[in-house]
């Protein structure tokens, strides 16, 4: 009410630049981020200048800042696009990302608005030269089984996507939107004669540093694993690397600091502790890394973890990058990339069921879905007839998801470990990502379609 109270004001030109700073501050909370958002748009030009302040410094809420340029693209006026382009190189990745779509919609909706090619090609640089590292550390990797398939490696690919997603949402300031889709469809057909003609198209549609950029990211891009793009890097070099990410900049590596710290211990790569000890002891690093670090220290002291402890410590004492782990073998969970699972573990909680406890009543609200660490759950009431969910199994999905009460009683007929994600923090993780939600379509019409999902 209080925010739209303000917006009626906005709206008849009565702005009180006291407004701005609070407004701009809560568009981090998801449930009221959309009225902020409105209420800046109706303060139209004044809101500009306190708008690109709160986006560009690196001690705001990486939320906050990430929520920005959506709502300059929103003004929509000649300044908010001179906002964005001042500042197409900040260092975190999906702050960059919103930047380039909130340009890309700028220019889609209104005349007069044009980025220089300069500007692009600069920020193409970025993008491929970060594309390029992390490639060559991938491809490191790929020469040991266990870590080719690890969350790191999983982590790497999803940024590597990312960083690709950014290389075409600047080409769309450059050609038309609708060619530079067809040509990411092509560069990331598994068909050779179409990737063939969409690098033949972006080669001749563009020029100068772009197009060098471009065929460099392409290059790189369809080069075999294996190949050792660069033969010096070490798989401990790597992994020293990315536990050192700089996070102040770069907010968006938290994923490739707790994966490497994860490998770390995997490893009993004894190294990286100092820099963990780092993460650990720094205040101002995000909760999910402190946690990682908390867990990879106790399990990096050789006299208090053996080799193999790892594997004998259960669930309740994991960090967030344990759960994730475990979450990648749910099947609901099977389409989601690193990235997106370890923002789901970051709001899922470990819970202890005895056996013969009831974990909800049919007919109750549905507010958690439920994934087996180990033990079993019998549903019973179910339409389909009763069943048990054993381990790396999943319930109370379908209630969530249709919004109904509880179709069956599920108990616990033994001693039980659950991973609980609550449905409100599961819906927030969800508005905040539309790759989640496409993946998550995508296996909920598979198990629909088996009739496999409760």
């Amino acid at each position: 009410a209080a925010i739209a109270g303000v917006r009626r004001r906005m709206e008849r030109r009565e702005v009180n630049p006291l407004y701005l700073p609070r407004l701009i501050a809560v568009m981090g909370n998801r449930r009221i981020r959309k009225a902020a958002r409105e209420a800046l748009i109706a303060a139209r030009e004044g809101a500009i200048p306190a708008l690109e302040l709160f986006m560009t410094s690196e001690d705001e809420d990486i939320r906050v800042r990430r929520a920005v340029p959506r709502t300059l693209a929103r003004i929509g006026s000649v300044s908010a696009a001179d906002a964005l382009s001042e500042h197409m190189e900040v260092g975190d990745l999906w702050l960059r990302s919103e930047v380039f779509a909130g340009l890309g919609s700028l220019r889609r909706r209104a005349a007069g608005i044009n980025v220089t090619r300069r500007r692009i090609a600069l920020a193409l640089e970025v993008e491929i030269r970060e594309y390029r590292e992390l490639r060559g550390y991938l491809d490191t990797l790929a020469s040991e089984p266990d870590l080719a398939s690890s969350p790191m490696a999983d982590m790497l690919r999803s940024r590597l996507v990312a960083l690709a997603d950014n290389a075409f949402l600047l080409l769309e300031l450059v050609l038309r939107p609708t060619d530079v889709h067809a040509a990411r469809r092509g560069v990331r057909s598994g068909s050779v004669d179409q990737r063939a003609k969409a690098v033949e198209f972006l080669e001749n549609a563009l020029e100068g540093r772009i197009r060098k950029a471009v065929m460099s990211l392409v290059t790189v891009a369809e080069a075999e694993p294996g190949s050792r793009i660069d033969a010096r890097t070490t798989v401990d070099a790597v992994i020293d690397r990315l536990v050192g990410c700089d996070l102040t900049r770069d907010p968006s590596q938290v994923g490739l600091v707790c994966t490497a710290m994860h490998a770390a211990v995997r490893r009993r790569r004894v190294f990286a502790r100092e820099r963990i000890r780092t993460l650990h002891d720094d205040e101002e690093s995000p909760e999910r890394v402190r946690d990682t670090a908390r867990w990879a220290l106790a399990r990096l002291e050789p006299e208090t973890a053996p080799l193999g402890a790892v594997e004998e410590v259960s669930v309740t004492a994991l960090a967030t990058i344990e759960i994730m782990s475990f979450l990648q073998q749910v099947d609901l969970f099977g389409f989601l990339g690193a990235e997106e699972t370890l923002r789901l573990a970051a709001v899922a909680s470990e819970r202890r069921v005895p056996s013969g406890e009831v974990i909800f009543r049919r007919d109750e609200p549905s507010d958690v879905l439920y994934c087996v660490v180990d033990g079993r759950v019998r549903l019973e009431g179910l339409p389909t007839g009763d069943t048990e969910v054993g381990p790396e199994g999943r319930f109370g999905v379908l209630d969530i998801l249709s919004g109904r009460r509880r179709q069956a009683t599920a108990t616990a007929v033994e001693d039980t470990r659950l991973v609980a994600i609550e449905a409100e923090d599961f819906f927030d993780v969800l508005a905040d990502d539309i790759g989640i939600v496409r993946a998550l379509f995508h296996k909920v019409v598979e198990m629909a379609e088996g009739n496999g999902l409760v």
